[in-house]
């Protein structure tokens, strides 16, 4: 009986230990920790915010001559950038009848300038108007590359629609071969928005950034009110 009792006994603590080594094993083993040190580390994506506002990436998919033979710079061929008092209603057409343009003229060398683009019969009137550089081909050159050669860095479903107001202070005036304005594309920076006279022109994308080279190409060619100013000139 004793020795029944001493086999029992030694049987039970070898199942016991194998046990608790395969138990061990499962556990605690080196494969299973590499396994665990190795495993992959989940991708990082970036916040919706940072991948919305950093989605502009510069391409060479037009070259000079494709960009230019793209309306409006197809018919220009003269284009001015401009800024001017636009707290007032944009886009007023006027004409040279009456006291309308004489009042008009005269305001501008008055207290209180007229607001926003004023023609007469396609002439820009001077009224409203700031700041005014003719564009070189260099300059027309870099602008057709922000706007047709720079594009989304990844092709994404994010809409820009910017905001509901829409005080515009700067301008892109293009002019025919008569002298004539035949477009113009009003920017808001303030705003986010862009309206042209036509409809015509466009951003070959609206990438998030495009709007901030459009503004730091007027900066360069000389166009300071709007751009890095709001405050009036005539009040400084």
């Amino acid at each position: 009986m004793r020795f029944v009792t001493i086999i029992l006994t030694f049987l039970i603590i070898n199942l016991s230990n194998a046990f608790c080594k395969d138990y061990t094993f499962q556990l605690d083993s080196t494969k299973h920790h590499k396994k665990y040190i190795n495993a992959p580390k989940p991708k990082r994506v970036a916040p919706l915010d940072k991948a919305y506002y950093n989605d502009c990436v510069f391409t060479n998919k037009y070259s000079v001559a494709q960009r230019l033979k793209r309306y409006p710079f197809s018919k220009a061929t003269k284009i001015l950038a401009v800024s001017y008092d636009g707290t007032g209603e944009p886009n007023i057409e006027i004409t040279a009848n009456g006291d309308t343009l004489e009042a008009l003229t005269h305001r501008k060398y008055s207290e209180h300038r007229p607001h926003g683009l004023y023609f007469d019969n396609d002439t820009l009137n001077h009224a409203s108007i700031f700041e005014m550089k003719r564009l070189t081909p260099k300059q027309i050159n870099r602008l057709t590359n922000i706007l047709y050669n720079t594009d989304y860095r990844i092709a994404n479903n994010y809409a820009h629609p910017g905001h509901s107001c829409f005080n515009p202070r700067n301008a892109l005036i293009f002019y025919d071969k008569n002298g004539k304005v035949f477009d113009y594309l009003e920017i808001c920076f303030e705003c986010d928005q862009i309206i042209s006279k036509s409809d015509r022109i466009y951003f070959n994308s609206a990438c998030t950034q495009k709007l901030d080279l459009v503004k730091k190409f007027l900066v360069d060619v000389g166009i300071k009110f709007g751009t890095l100013t709001t405050k009036n000139p005539d009040e400084q």
